[in-house]
């Protein structure tokens, strides 16, 4: 906050937004009004998904959000994106390096009380969807301070983001890891904005 990078975000050529974007655009100053993607987990887009942007990306964390899925692209006008393929084989190689200790097939699984969430964050489902999308050579990711440093310890949230009842235990670290191997597999460059 108090960045005033507005202008420097919208004069990309596309911006995705995460779950409810609006809530940033409103500081239009820091954040930019742009929105050309948003990105949502299915478990909770709510209504995200019927916004006016471009596309909607889809982060399908669990195959029992699957049917969901396949209602919000018969539903939709616009493109819905899930690129699921590839969310499933980052996801399996998240769990591989991860402490999960939850067992993430489980259709009733909540978010992790020791150890690591098995599913990465909302915002490395949106690095995944636009890396494999094949769209893009270069992803600038702005507000991915813990994605970015790998730091666990002094992760902060936006006010203006709602959260649920506690933070995800997301292994920034691990995710931070993967971003090399994201650029490598795809060959898109990730950088900070």
């Amino acid at each position: 906050m108090g960045a005033g990078k507005g202008p420097l975000i919208d004069g990309h050529w596309k911006v995705c937004r995460l779950k409810n974007g609006s809530k940033l655009t409103a500081e239009s100053a820091d954040y930019g009004k742009r929105m050309d993607y948003l990105c949502s987990t299915l478990k909770v887009c709510g209504k995200y998904w019927l916004s006016g942007v471009e596309e909607f990306w889809g982060y399908a964390m669990h195959p029992r959000l699957y049917p969901k899925m396949h209602r919000m692209q018969e539903e939709r006008k616009k493109p819905v994106r899930f690129e699921i393929e590839a969310v499933e084989l980052w996801l399996s190689r998240y769990r591989d390096m991860a402490d999960v200790r939850v067992d993430h097939t489980d259709a009733k699984s909540r978010m992790a009380k020791e150890g690591d969430e098995p599913w990465f964050s909302t915002g490395m489902g949106a690095i995944v969807i636009a890396a494999a999308s094949g769209m893009f050579s270069r992803i600038v990711l702005g507000g991915f301070d813990a994605v970015l440093s790998g730091d666990r310890k002094n992760f902060k949230k936006h006010p203006g983001v709602q959260r649920f009842d506690k933070f995800a235990n997301h292994a920034w670290n691990v995710e931070h890891a993967m971003l090399p191997m994201i650029q490598s597999e795809y060959q898109v460059e990730i950088t900070p904005l």
